[in-house]
């Protein structure tokens, strides 16, 4: 069998005319592969000798070495889309930005976040963003994508940057994203672009920033607003931030019980009168 398919190869490399791809394709059916893969190459069909490259002889590393060699588009679009099933992520974004394809943006982007791989997955929304690819609904999901990697990779200057540059990312979501993740820093730049004032207190309140949060429930001016960075304000004994929500507890019967009961059980008795 050897010698039999050493003599097809070299009857492959002695022919000059002839109809390569249907050749290639009784190669195929016949587990002929490297075969099927000289022939598609001597008729210079880059499509056709990826894909046996990759389905068949599946060689990822030589399949690389080819797409290096064409550099075609379409021949990076197979090998990403091979990389990304072999779970080699950053090969495979690498690979997209090469083929200039976004296509796969959805796939992409769950399979680089499920893995952690923030930093590759920037240089791939960055090729999707400049092609200016898809949907309105598509264009969303990368921007927000980008501005959940920029957090991620904890890029303040670039989210800060992008956040307020023209964009179409869902800035709330990934504000409440990164809270419920406690990157608290990236949660308050989020929601004080987007004028979230009763999130943005409360993320001041977990960065120990009780002016600037007493401030935000100002603007935000809802009563569980002022009792969360009361309660904070009490609880870090920043007595006059903590009066200040308490003044605008008070004008609210309903509220003066509870916003009592702060003080009374931490034993700020005292601090209670003067607000009083």
């Amino acid at each position: 069998e050897e010698s039999l398919r050493g003599r097809v190869m070299e009857y492959i490399n002695r022919l000059d005319k002839f109809d390569g791809p249907d050749i290639a394709t009784l190669c195929v059916s016949d587990g002929l592969y490297e075969e099927a893969f000289v022939i598609y190459k001597k008729c210079d069909d880059k499509k056709g000798a990826i894909d046996v490259l990759l389905e068949h002889i599946k060689d990822l590393d030589r399949a690389k070495d080819y797409a290096n060699a064409c550099n075609l588009d379409e021949v990076w679009s197979s090998l990403a889309l091979a990389q990304l099933e072999g779970n080699q992520i950053a090969d495979a974004i690498e690979s997209f930005v090469k083929s200039k394809d976004p296509s796969e943006y959805q796939r992409v982007i769950q399979t680089a976040q499920n893995a952690d791989e923030y930093h590759a997955l920037i240089t791939f929304l960055k090729m999707a963003r400049q092609k200016d690819f898809g949907t309105q609904e598509a264009r969303g999901e990368i921007d927000t994508a980008m501005l959940m990697a920029f957090a991620r990779t904890n890029q303040m200057a670039e989210l800060e940057e992008f956040v307020s540059s023209p964009n179409i990312a869902n800035v709330e979501e990934v504000g409440e994203r990164c809270a419920e993740m406690g990157m608290f820093e990236a949660a308050r730049m989020l929601f004080s672009s987007i004028s979230k004032h009763d999130k943005l207190a409360s993320c001041l309140v977990r960065l120990k920033k009780y002016a600037d949060a007493v401030e935000a429930a100002r603007k935000a001016n809802f009563t569980r607003t002022w009792k969360e960075v009361l309660v904070a304000c009490v609880k870090a004994e920043e007595f006059r931030l903590a009066q200040m929500c308490g003044l605008n507890l008070m004008i609210i019967p309903d509220e003066i019980e509870d916003l009592m009961k702060v003080y009374e059980r931490r034993g700020y008795f005292e601090q209670l009168i003067q607000m009083m």
